[in-house]
């Protein structure tokens, strides 16, 4: 009998299919870990702001405001909504300065209404919301 030595061409395309298989699996996983870090990181934020800006009323006796009362009309309906919600039917918000709370881990907040990149805060709850959001999972996210 005459045998041959070596790998099968089938033998080959399997393994090969396997690492495929084994690669897509762990990039889908790693890509999640990421956005599910990168969603903490954002609820993280807002929550430094928060307190920042609680630490800064409690000193001073007043928030850290930047600009004056935003019409909520302007904003978008998630957002319009989450606010009536949470902070009753005639909410005031102000946009925080945020130079005024010298914390400089926050990355995000130095824009302007316009650009959505700005942290809100209420003047009677105190919450904190971050206008432009956070998209993760299909969900914007504006607070934490």
């Amino acid at each position: 009998m005459n045998f041959k030595k070596g790998v099968t061409f089938s033998v080959v395309i399997v393994a090969i299919v396997l690492m495929l298989i084994v690669i897509s699996s762990a990039s889908i996983i790693g890509s999640k870990a990421i956005s599910t870090a990168n969603f903490e990181e954002f609820k993280s934020e807002v929550q430094r702001v928060f307190d920042n800006v609680n630490e800064y009323y409690v000193k001073n006796d007043v928030l850290p405001l930047k600009s004056a009362i935003l019409n909520l009309n302007n904003f978008d309906t998630d957002f319009k909504n989450l606010i009536l919600s949470k902070e009753g039917a005639n909410p005031v918000l102000y946009v925080v300065d945020m130079s005024a709370i010298k914390d400089t881990t926050i990355k995000k907040g130095n824009g302007d209404v316009n650009s959505k990149d700005v942290y809100l805060v209420s003047e009677f709850t105190q919450n904190v919301y971050y206008l432009a959001g956070y998209k993760y999972n299909g969900t914007t996210y504006y607070t934490f």
